[in-house]
């Protein structure tokens, strides 16, 4: 190696030690992580994201959906509890085919993400989930102490509404008129959000009623069917408790 050469690199090595040195906190390198999902009642697109870390409702990213009703925004790492509010945007109507606009469904998610768990949909189920975290626990006391219950929430809105036992906000509907809908949990969650259009006659300032009304009525035999054990909904407990392994 050439004085040059060696001269260079330990001149390098030098600056590199100042930079270090003189840095401090103020140089600390940030992890990122992305949070993405759907926005559906039809494929919202043009709806404007915002996501929210709880219990403080610390704004951490604001992104747009797609033409797929997708989104996706990076963000500090994080694990623990947010909310996902979508406004705006429109939607094809599964059940008349005609543009709608989104504005007035005003959809929103509470679920819990890590690096490794970071996917949260949106969509009138999730919306009533939110709601009734909101209703039951307060906002500001959804903190990582209420993991289970924010779990146990989504997923008791599917087992009521959709007959499956999965979280509402990871599971990503198949939407009617777009896409094929297969046999599956996502399938049947694509299937609920077509019916919800066709009971509110696709308007959308009805879907919010029609929801609420839907899960009273399915919540009353879901109990009754619970009562006869038909069919047992015990493995509530375990589908809740597998999300929470993913979520650690």
């Amino acid at each position: 190696m050439s004085f040059k050469k060696s001269l260079l690199i330990m001149l390098q090595l030098f600056l590199f030690m100042l930079f270090i040195n003189g840095c401090g906190e103020e140089c600390s390198f940030t992890t990122t992580m992305a949070v993405e999902g759907k926005v559906a009642k039809g494929s919202i697109r043009g709806a404007t994201i915002k996501i929210y870390a709880l219990p403080d409702i610390k704004l951490l990213a604001t992104t747009l959906t797609d033409q797929d009703g997708k989104y996706k925004a990076n963000i500090e790492e994080f694990d623990g509890i947010v909310k996902v509010e979508s406004s705006g945007g429109s939607y094809i109507d599964e059940s008349d085919g005609q543009e709608k606009d989104a504005t007035i469904l005003s959809l929103k998610a509470i679920s819990v993400i890590n690096s490794t768990n970071n996917t949260v949909n949106i969509t009138p189920l999730t919306k009533l989930s939110a709601d009734k975290l909101e209703n039951e626990i307060g906002l500001h006391n959804i903190d990582k102490s209420k993991i289970y219950e924010v779990i146990k929430e989504n997923v008791e809105v599917a087992l009521v509404m959709i007959g499956e036992e999965f979280d509402v906000t990871k599971v990503t509907p198949q939407i009617v008129n777009e896409e094929p809908i297969t046999d599956s949990f996502e399938g049947k969650y694509g299937l609920i959000l077509a019916d919800i259009s066709d009971l509110s006659n696709s308007d959308a300032s009805k879907v919010e009623e029609v929801v609420e009304q839907l899960y009273e009525e399915k919540a009353d035999d879901t109990i009754l069917q619970t009562q006869d054990n038909n069919p047992p909904v015990s493995q509530i407990t375990d589908v809740v408790n597998s999300e929470m392994t993913e979520s650690n």
